[in-house]
């Protein structure tokens, strides 16, 4: 295989990927990939249906740059610095269909992850160590990423401009967890042409590209207005806070109105989410498993039937196969009793008056 040059770095694709990684299954074939994903690839002229062959070098250059992470550095090794440039020319030349990455995190993920961070064990070659294929260390790897690509980019629109279409792809491919500033898509084109907002979009190449992209303002504008709407903390607290007063009661009562009230919230939250909202659903199913614990926890029968029926109601309900699988997993995972679901604002207080 030939060498392909990357920003003044060569890495032989066959030096890259040798190793052989496998792969672990894919979501079920009724699985849509959600359409912002391909509004995404498409206003960044990422349109096109690469070989299985190339997308699966890609893979694995994913999963080799995620290996070569090192989590107790300042900073990275050139061997990770040499595969984000070939990541980057990979991305940028339509390597990677949309939701490539993100069918196999939706399709792994559990009810008990911590955090919400679904997690793919990867199997590796017989010599090496297996690789944690997670989006936790799936983020962290961009998280380098994006900070050795902002450094070489030095203010160039042009390297700004490949930089920062290759981040937003691979930014993407995670719904459950999207970490990157998206507050630039509601900016006015007036703000994004003022010198100090110009400053920063020099310093940040998926800001850079949202910012000169319209048609990207517009689609992470909707796409993200309509994601908060459930994960607001104003929007969850009325929830949340009656189900974190029956957690922290000292006589360990679940009173059956209160139980009642705690998973009307649930409906009411259920309402808002919209079509594409995977990470939102993930959330309240997790919130019922949690609550389910909690009545197992102090021998509850009577607020476990409860809950249980609310969640096989639901599950009886929906036609998405990965949601279905969460409430079946809600329904027979062991847990611990939650500890928090809800925590108060931070309370300012000036200590003299003005």
């Amino acid at each position: 295989m030939h060498m392909r040059k990357a920003g003044g770095f060569g890495l032989s694709l066959a030096l890259a990927l040798s190793g052989g990684l496998g792969f672990a299954r894919s979501a079920p074939s009724e699985f849509r990939v959600p359409k912002i994903l391909s509004r995404t690839a498409a206003a960044l002229g990422q349109t096109g249906h690469p070989s299985h062959r190339l997308t699966m070098r890609t893979f694995r250059l994913v999963e080799h740059a995620i290996a070569a992470v090192n989590p107790h550095a300042d900073q990275q090794s050139s061997k990770f610095h040499r595969l984000i440039d070939v990541l980057v020319l990979e991305i940028n030349a339509g390597a990677l269909p949309p939701g490539f990455l993100w069918k196999r995190f939706l399709g792994q993920s559990r009810i008990n992850d911590e955090g919400g961070l679904p997690e793919l064990a990867l199997a590796s070659h017989a010599h090496e160590t297996p690789i944690n294929f997670q989006i936790g260390a799936y983020n962290y790897m961009l998280s380098w990423a994006q900070s050795y690509l902002a450094i070489k980019a030095a203010g160039s629109p042009r390297l700004l401009e490949a930089y920062g279409k290759a981040l937003i792809r691979l930014n993407m491919e995670n719904l459950f967890a999207g970490y990157w500033d998206t507050g630039i898509a509601s900016r006015t084109e007036k703000q994004l042409l003022g010198s100090h907002l110009r400053k920063w979009l020099l310093s940040n190449p998926p800001a850079w590209v949202i910012a000169h992209n319209a048609r990207l303002r517009h689609l992470f504008r909707d796409y993200y207005h309509d994601a908060v709407r459930m994960a607001d903390y104003y929007t969850m607290t009325p929830t949340l806070k009656p189900m974190q007063t029956l957690i922290n009661r000292s006589d360990d009562r679940l009173p059956r109105a209160d139980v009642a009230h705690v998973l009307a919230g649930i409906t009411g939250l259920r309402a808002l989410i919209s079509k594409e909202q995977y990470d939102n659903r993930w959330t309240l199913a997790n919130l019922l498993w949690k609550f389910l614990c909690l009545a197992k926890a102090r021998h509850n029968k009577p607020a476990a039937i409860q809950i249980e029926t609310y969640i096989q109601s639901w599950k009886n309900r929906t036609k998405r196969w990965y949601l279905r699988r969460w409430l079946s997993e809600a329904l027979t995972t062991p847990g611990k009793a939650p500890w928090r679901v809800w925590s108060p604002p931070i309370e300012v207080r000036l200590l003299h008056k003005p």
